[in-house]
């Protein structure tokens, strides 16, 4: 998906990138390392993905079997 700001995308950027590389990983900003234990403390990025897409994936299967796409607002 698309982030609406640059700050924003480079701070996910870096909270992904220290949850799977680790305190080594390179990152935008610089962070202490209360911050940088705290970011591995978070869920994974990676699951809250997952969990997302299948959550979307579940509502557009039952919105498809009910027969609900004409409600779209233009």
């Amino acid at each position: 998906g698309q982030v609406d700001n640059e700050t924003k995308a480079a701070l996910l950027h870096d909270i992904l990138a220290i949850q799977v590389c680790g305190i080594r990983a390179k990152t935008n900003f610089k962070l202490t390392l209360k911050e940088v234990k705290a970011i591995l403390k978070l869920q994974k990025l990676e699951t809250i993905q997952k969990n997302l897409l299948a959550a979307l994936n579940e509502f557009i299967h039952i919105r498809g079997v009910l027969g609900f796409w004409g409600d779209r607002k233009s």
